[in-house]
């Protein structure tokens, strides 16, 4: 409806002094081609008093000036391993940095998480449209190639049991062969159905700064991950 996202979302925050504050408060970043500046973009949202703050990058959208091309995963990732190296001087020296990228990829690599897709959808959750229809999720709505069933008759397992058959991360082109493929999943249903799949290098890009970062905090502080 127009306006500036930005000063609305300081709006809400203010309202939690009036109603009351959640237990954890994450922020979502959107990134933009334009959105560069990845660390100072995530010390200002953690000023604002977020328990924890992540990004993702724009890959489908209306305006597609607004959508990531390939060579911008190139500083996506100079941004990201930034921010992520922020976060490993403070877990290092026993503070905490809440990069929730980064946090989220160490505890699934401490878990040793076997991720045969990229998310619950179809599986773990639907979501159900204006007329009732279930769809695989939020960002899937009204595409029939993924309705499974409506809210009268119920959902359908027999099309959803084939879309997690047809979409196992080991029958996907190139994922089977891909090593990060059990950390990625495959990608976002909706992003690879649209674009294709961009952002493979960035991934394992990150995934390997993630890992080599894993293997330093065990060694120098091992205890972050207890209590966890």
């Amino acid at each position: 409806a127009g306006g500036s996202a930005y000063d609305r979302l300081i709006r809400g925050l203010a309202l939690f002094e009036e109603y009351g504050r959640p237990h954890h408060l994450s922020a979502r970043i959107t990134v933009t081609p334009e959105a560069r500046d990845l660390p100072g973009i995530l010390d200002h949202v953690l000023s604002l008093g977020f328990d924890s703050a992540g990004f993702s990058p724009v890959l489908v959208s209306p305006d597609p000036k607004a959508s990531f091309q390939g060579a911008d995963f190139d500083w996506m990732l100079e941004g990201m391993i930034a921010c992520g190296r922020k976060a490993l001087d403070a877990i290092c020296n026993g503070d905490h940095f809440p990069f929730s990228n980064f946090e989220t990829a160490l505890h699934e690599i401490e878990r040793g998480s076997h991720r045969p897709y990229p998310c619950g959808a179809g599986a773990a959750y639907l979501s159900v449209s204006s007329d009732g229809g279930l769809y695989a999720c939020h960002r899937l709505v009204e595409d029939p190639k993924y309705r499974f069933g409506d809210i009268w008759i119920g959902s359908n397992i027999a099309a959803r049991e084939g879309h997690l058959a047809e979409r196992h991360v080991d029958l996907q082109e190139p994922c089977r062969t891909c090593w990060a493929r059990y950390l990625c999943g495959g990608g976002c249903y909706h992003e690879v159905d649209r674009r294709g799949r961009l952002a493979c290098d960035y991934i394992r890009g990150w995934l390997e700064f993630c890992l080599a970062s894993y293997v330093e905090i065990k060694e120098r502080a091992p205890a972050y991950f207890n209590n966890r």
